[in-house]
């Protein structure tokens, strides 16, 4: 598999070949994936931002 460090964000129909890892910190996008530039520090706090609704809306989730 495909390994993907934190703070990776990837392009809407990216693909990521098998044993391809997405170094920290970088916007990947293409049929390969490839760096295409790096995140601002606003991106990086909004991928922060977004685990963490993700974590809250599990949480309601199993308390169902």
């Amino acid at each position: 598999g495909a390994v993907l460090e934190d703070y990776v964000m990837l392009g809407a129909g990216a693909l990521v070949p098998p044993g391809k890892t997405l170094t920290s910190g970088f916007l990947y996008i293409g049929s390969p994936a490839r760096q295409a530039r790096a995140l601002t520090e606003q991106e990086k706090e909004f991928l922060e931002y977004s685990a963490e609704q993700y974590i809250l809306l599990k949480n309601e989730y199993v308390k169902q």
